[in-house]
């Protein structure tokens, strides 16, 4: 498969308490078995809470800046920042900027 990403609508991310966000799916037919990898637009003001699942994650800060949490530390997410999540792990992330931030994001089982 392949195709260009900016051919693609921006779509409402719904998951949690998360706000202002939005998200790309980059695998939309499901290739890639029980793996999600996406292309997330989180707003001013946007975030997702502190949560935990049971999967492992994987987030590239592509640009723009925030705020990043991992168990109980927080830090400053900036352009070309890695977060790695392990499963059960709390985390979430939120833009303090007054621009777009965008990840790239990987859900893994």
């Amino acid at each position: 498969m392949a195709f260009n990403l900016n051919d693609r609508s921006w779509v409402k991310f719904e998951k949690g308490n998360a706000k202002n966000i939005e998200s790309k799916n980059m695998d939309p037919n499901g290739s890639i078995n029980k793996f999600t990898i996406s292309l997330m637009r989180v707003k001013t003001g946007g975030e997702f809470p502190p949560h935990i699942d049971p999967y492992s994650h994987f987030f590239y800060v592509i640009s723009g800046t925030g705020e990043g949490l991992l168990a109980e530390k927080v830090y400053r997410m900036e352009a070309g920042f890695v977060t790695i999540v392990k499963a059960g792990e709390r985390h979430g992330y939120r833009n303090t900027s007054k621009e777009d931030m965008y990840l790239l994001t990987m859900n893994i089982p």
